[in-house]
């Protein structure tokens, strides 16, 4: 033997010599990998893994009713007040309440929308529309006419 390494061809896929082969070299078609399972189980498919939804409570729209509540309180409470002549406190009173009851029917049409208290927040909206002191003045005045 010489020193020399063996000489591979290129057709020599695997480390082995030439002279030690004792089969020639037979070109394989390549197996394509849609080929290599068929058979369909549906139950080898995996299950929908995400967590199970939240429960939505609705304590959102509870709230939103809540605050309506408050502010048909306050609206009552800023009306005998300026009917006793504390007109200064029934404004301010008056004026909060008018915000506030803004805000109480746009969280309980929120509420209703992202049904958490669709019932409660459907109930928020129209006692804050009902409570807002704009409306009842407006409704007063269509009743005094």
């Amino acid at each position: 033997m010489t020193d020399q390494p063996e000489q591979q061809s290129p057709g020599n896929l695997d480390d082995t010599p030439l002279t030690t082969r004792t089969q020639p070299l037979v070109a394989q078609a390549p197996t394509p990998i849609y080929t290599a399972n068929l058979s369909f189980d549906p139950h080898a498919w995996p299950v929908d893994a995400s967590p199970p939804p939240k429960i939505r409570g609705p304590l959102f729209g509870i709230i939103a009713f809540s605050v309506a509540v408050l502010c048909l309180i306050g609206d009552i409470v800023a009306i005998s007040l300026a009917s006793t002549g504390a007109y200064l406190p029934a404004t301010v009173i008056g004026q909060t309440v008018i915000t506030v009851t803004i805000g109480s029917f746009i969280a309980g049409v929120v509420a209703f929308v992202i049904r958490r208290g669709r019932s409660w927040g459907m109930a928020a909206a129209i006692l804050s529309f009902v409570g807002n002191p704009l409306v009842a003045v407006v409704v007063l005045g269509l009743f005094a006419a």
